[in-house]
């Protein structure tokens, strides 16, 4: 005989993700809806330098990054990337790296320097991975824009802390180029108050899916496949206050947890750590609750997807 229980959980109607309450199955369906909007304008140095010159740069007084957080030019500084745009105006990689747009064939040319202890490069130190290119002998009018990053880690297009751009200039006789004063180059705004918070069971199961989501936060296409981080933390502080905060939350958060994601749409709550090593064990902790979708290779460090929870039918703070 079929239990009552079997036949009325069979017959129930399929949940509805708006209807602001968890599904019982423990499945978070996020969609457009629950992400959070994220504008970012980039307004970086341009300085002209004499053209074909070997010029150099310093940055030994840069001690504030673009988002205005403490940085040693020493030891957060490992790469310099030297990039040039032969078809893009300076607004255009502006937008490009804001909104991380820009595309390979954007490109003209990539070359890095490690400075180790140092804080000085000249254009002859950037190599394309080890292969020395003079690249200082193409430094002409007309040639295009060109992008020095001082970036945290090593990876490509990821981690930069502050930029400049370089102006060959026909006129100009300067040689040298201090980049400092990072705070001030990134001005922007996230709206986490009209998101609609996704609902999730206090005490789990937790099994987030991300497949209907199809824009992200700047409002470009999401690309899921680029989401290689989990991130799930609380705040003490109330939405308002976040959206205020917004660059500084890693440094707000009462708990935070994180899964380092190795592909597909999804992922299990349950799965996450603190810097300690302690799983995610339930949402018995009041306060706003906020999950995030990062990206650490992306030129935008934003999340890609940023949203609130409603835990158990709690409303967030």
């Amino acid at each position: 005989m079929t239990s009552t229980l079997a036949l009325s959980l069979a017959c129930a109607p399929p949940h509805d993700p708006a209807s602001g309450l968890p599904d019982p199955s423990g499945e978070v369906v996020l969609t457009d809806a629950n992400n959070y909007d994220f504008r970012g304008d980039l307004d970086g140095p341009t300085v002209p330098l004499a053209e074909y010159a070997d010029a150099s740069l310093a940055w030994s007084g840069l001690v504030e990054d673009l988002q205005c957080h403490e940085l040693d030019p020493v030891e957060d500084i490992d790469t310099a990337a030297l990039m040039i745009f032969p078809l893009l105006s300076e607004e255009e990689v502006e937008v490009g790296l804001a909104l991380d747009t820009l595309r390979q064939v954007d490109l003209g040319a990539y070359l890095e320097f490690q400075p180790g202890s140092s804080t000085t490069a000249t254009l002859s130190d950037f190599t394309f991975f080890g292969t020395e290119a003079d690249i200082w002998q193409d430094f002409d009018e007309g040639s295009g824009t060109w992008l020095v990053t001082l970036n945290t880690g090593v990876q490509v297009g990821a981690g930069s802390r502050m930029f400049v751009f370089l102006e060959p200039s026909p006129v100009s006789e300067d040689t040298h180029v201090e980049i400092a004063e990072g705070c001030g180059v990134l001005d922007s705004e996230a709206d986490l108050e009209a998101l609609r918070p996704a609902p999730v069971l206090e005490e789990g199961p937790w099994e987030v899916d991300w497949s209907a989501v199809t824009t992200n936060g700047s409002g470009v296409p999401f690309q899921a496949n680029r989401v290689d981080e989990v991130s799930l933390a609380r705040f003490d502080e109330e939405v308002s206050v976040l959206e205020q905060d917004f660059l500084d939350l890693e440094f707000l958060a009462a708990e935070h947890y994180r899964l380092e994601h190795p592909g597909g749409y999804s992922a299990d709550l349950a799965d996450l750590v603190d810097e300690q090593g302690r799983s995610f064990g339930g949402f018995g902790a009041d306060g706003t609750w906020l999950l995030a979708l990062r990206c650490g290779t992306c030129s935008n460090p934003a999340p890609l997807f940023l949203t609130a929870l409603k835990v158990g039918g709690r409303p967030h703070e």
